[in-house]
């Protein structure tokens, strides 16, 4: 994870570090977040996203988050409020990047017959602003000791 921040979730099933990797402000208009980082004596081995904690590890069903964040981390780094908080954080954060991205682009499969309405740059601007001061600041403050 070149210089990002990351916050370690906890060990897998092989005892491989799991970390949550930190937000950053992308291409101008966007925040993005929720990149998950695998790294195995010291080597990255893989990525994925938070949002894949949304299917169980072991059954490979679709689960709740808090669910699925703890059959893939068997050792947790957190409590288990700091777990459930984390959670309903990042079903917040994926939830308004969603909007964001609608209110800048609409919903990405064409433009044809799209009303100068659907484009909102006051609203996507002011979601960007909620998700920066007030969802990434909560996520930040469950990894402060």
């Amino acid at each position: 994870m070149e210089n990002k921040k990351k916050w370690l979730l906890g060990k897998d099933v092989n005892g491989d570090n799991i970390y949550l990797e930190d937000f950053s402000f992308d291409c101008g208009w966007y925040w993005g977040g929720g990149n998950i980082e695998v790294y195995s004596k010291g080597r990255h081995i893989e990525h994925s996203h938070f949002s894949q904690f949304n299917t169980d590890y072991k059954t490979e069903r679709g689960c709740d988050l808090h669910t699925g964040f703890l059959s893939r981390i068997v050792e947790p780094a957190l409590s288990d409020d700091k777990i459930w908080r984390l959670c309903d954080l990042m079903k917040q954060f994926y939830a308004y990047q969603a909007s964001a991205e609608c209110f800048k682009h609409g919903g990405h499969y064409t433009s044809k017959g799209r009303t100068k309405k659907e484009i909102n740059m006051s609203l996507n601007k002011r979601i960007n602003k909620h998700i920066e001061t007030v969802i990434i600041p909560e996520v930040q403050k469950i990894f402060k000791k």
